[in-house]
């Protein structure tokens, strides 16, 4: 199939590289092209490209380009000169109508107010605000905490995102001796499909007085604030309560998580085991739990007691240093003066507002220029 592609973004890898795309048969979509064929695209080019469909690494569907017959470039056009101009590009009109019409300024409208009252809410539960503080973006491609992937539809050049900020955010509670939080932007290099995105929008932190039956009490107030807001901006019309669920009763109907899961519409799982070795023990089981909340079945969030045990955490750094093949791991001071067991908790934005405003696409939340084209194309079918 030939299509022309508006390049939208591209992250390169060593062999296999993913670019958004949008065209008028597919919307935006990410099309993997393989790195003999893929040179001298950047941003904003029009592409006339060979497309066919195959599977990746994890066996799912994906669209490939195999051929890339021509280049127009972005200064050949006129297409981005203003919204209100005549779009003599034909190819971009769809592109342009969609981004124009709709509720996406709603939808942004919505999330920023959000994000605002969330930080008001734990403003007022004394935490100390880290957003922007934090060293987020490193220019090493190894390291404690960082994921080799390039993103190159960045001004500055090759950039590469932390994972978490926990480890951060606990130096600074060490410093501060206060909760501290931040909302930031990390990267999961795990593949983009509908319900997943390498960058997104995280609201992380890290406690030492909250327990864990606090931040249940802080989800239900969260949850509760996020849907009475939506339904206020007409996003939503049904609002479903929050059910608490332990994750050895789930279990008892001979049935795999997977299932079951698939029925959880917002529910926190208790007592959901792990083997992370950062999290405390139970003293009466011995058993290593945490706490995951789901929504639409999807697992948006999970928060846990954090052990704090320097020397386990020294060996998985060791560990990780030999891999990465980096000199120096991070110093542990903070660690080794004997920092107290606290609690964790970490929510990615970008899904839970997915599943909530039931969108079948996490890019209509975390680039909202997208929902409309999608929306409509639904409407059509």
């Amino acid at each position: 199939m030939k299509v022309y592609l508006r390049v939208l973004s591209i992250r390169k890898h060593k062999k296999v590289s993913f670019l958004n795309g949008f065209s008028n048969e597919f919307g935006i979509l990410q099309f993997m092209v393989y790195n003999e064929i893929f040179d001298n695209i950047n941003c904003g080019d029009l592409i006339y490209v060979d497309i066919t469909e195959t599977i990746n690494n994890k066996g799912n569907n994906i669209k490939c380009i195999t051929k890339i017959n021509s280049i127009i470039k972005s200064t050949e056009f006129e297409s981005y000169k203003g919204i209100n101009n005549k779009i003599e590009d034909f190819r971009q009109q769809d592109f342009l109508n969609a981004r124009n019409g709709g509720n996406q300024i709603t939808l942004l409208k919505y999330k920023r107010q959000l994000l605002k009252k969330i930080r008001e809410i734990l403003d007022e539960m004394e935490f100390f605000d880290a957003t922007n503080l934090l060293n987020t973006v490193e220019y090493l491609p190894n390291g404690s905490g960082i994921i080799e992937a390039e993103i190159k539809d960045r001004e500055n050049g090759p950039s590469y995102l932390r994972i978490t900020l926990e480890n951060q955010l606990k130096q600074m509670m060490a410093i501060t001796l206060n909760s501290v939080y931040a909302i930031d932007k990390v990267f999961r290099n795990m593949g983009e499909d509908s319900n997943h995105t390498n960058e997104f929008l995280m609201l992380e932190f890290v406690s030492l007085k909250m327990s864990i039956d606090d931040i249940i009490n802080f989800i239900k107030k969260i949850d509760g604030l996020a849907k009475n807001m939506a339904k206020k901006y007409n996003l939503i019309s049904e609002l479903n309560d929050l059910e608490i669920i332990d994750y050895n009763d789930l279990v008892k109907y001979n049935k795999s998580f997977s299932e079951i899961k698939c029925n959880l519409i917002n529910s926190l799982i208790v007592n959901f085991p792990c083997c992370s070795p950062f999290i405390k023990k139970d003293k009466t089981t011995g058993l290593q739990t945490e706490v995951r909340w789901y929504m639409d079945g999807k697992w948006i969030s999970h928060f846990y007691n954090d052990e704090n045990n320097e020397i386990v955490i020294r060996k998985i750094l060791e560990k990780q240093m030999i891999e990465t093949n980096k000199e120096k791991i991070n110093e542990l001071d903070y660690y080794k003066w004997g920092l107290p067991y606290t609690t964790s908790f970490g929510l990615s934005i970008d899904r839970w507002l997915q599943a909530l405003l039931q969108k079948e696409n996490i890019s209509s939340i975390t680039n909202p220029i997208q929902l409309d084209y999608l929306d409509r194309r639904l409407k059509k079918k």
